[in-house]
């Protein structure tokens, strides 16, 4: 089973960094499950990788903000901040940025239904 790793960083965000296949099986999985505004427009950005990377370098950002509904905010049911796309060695990565009131099990079980093993690192940087 490959490993992944989610880390806790400044101001207790949840970090994960996937390739883009198994992110997006991530995000599905959740979304599955809460069916939130944020991991629909994540899934959407996934999808459409090719287009949202160039527009980040474009307009050089570093990071994608995900449209949260009211409801979602108040109801303390936001999933994910923001999110990330890059390339390395020419794999198409993304980088999930969760929010910090998500309990970090939910993040580790559904990695673990997907097929991964955890790892849990605290990070100050």
């Amino acid at each position: 089973m490959p490993e992944a790793r989610i880390v806790v960083g400044l101001g207790k965000y949840r970090i994960v960094d996937l390739d883009r296949e198994h992110a997006r099986l991530l995000i599905q999985s959740m979304y599955d499950d809460k069916g939130t505004e944020d991991l629909q427009e994540a899934l959407r950005i996934i999808d459409n990788f090719k287009d949202f990377y160039d527009l980040m370098q474009k307009k050089n950002k570093d990071y994608l903000p995900l449209p949260h509904s009211y409801n979602d905010l108040l109801r303390g049911n936001t999933v994910l901040d923001k999110v990330k796309l890059y390339k390395r060695n020419g794999d198409e990565r993304v980088i999930l940025v969760f929010d910090r009131r998500l309990p970090i099990e939910y993040i580790e079980e559904t990695l673990r239904r997907i097929g991964y093993t955890v790892k849990i690192e605290e990070r100050l940087f």
